[in-house]
């Protein structure tokens, strides 16, 4: 190129004083006055959450929090004492499953506090059941 240069009044490139089309665009220059391009402004750049020719792509960490244990000893307990009273402790294990089935169920809406509970209903339910039994045929009530 020789020292001499205007601009390409469709693109706006660079060419050489004597040219008749531009190098660029292709454009027949001969005739046009030439005039100071009009600056086109720059397309927005698209934000990204990763930059180019870095190594790779790194998610944003998720934290995860687990939610604190419920203490389920009553329930365990509540599940524990229905079903012995079910087999063997008619009437201490039953009342004990019922009255912790309740507090457990109250404080953690547990499914084992809740079987626990219903076991011993079931088990003081029976029992006043044979009583009622017992007194009436045996004693003649």
């Amino acid at each position: 190129m020789s020292s001499e240069t205007k601009h390409c009044p469709f693109c706006g490139s660079s060419v050489e004083k004597g040219s008749v089309f531009c190098q660029n665009c292709g454009a027949s220059i001969t005739g046009v006055e030439e005039t100071t391009p009009a600056p086109h402004p720059a397309p927005p750049q698209p934000q990204s959450q990763y930059q180019y020719g870095t190594d790779a792509y790194q998610q944003p960490a998720t934290v995860y929090v687990p939610e604190p244990r419920k203490d389920d000893s009553l329930a365990n307990l509540s599940l524990i004492m229905g079903i012995l009273g079910c087999v063997c402790l008619f009437g201490i294990g039953s009342i004990v499953a019922v009255i912790t089935g309740h507090i457990s169920y109250g404080r953690s809406k547990s499914p084992s506090a809740l079987i626990g509970m219903i076991l011993g209903y079931i088990v003081v339910a029976g029992g006043l059941i044979w009583l009622v039994f017992y007194l009436v045929m045996f004693r003649g009530l």
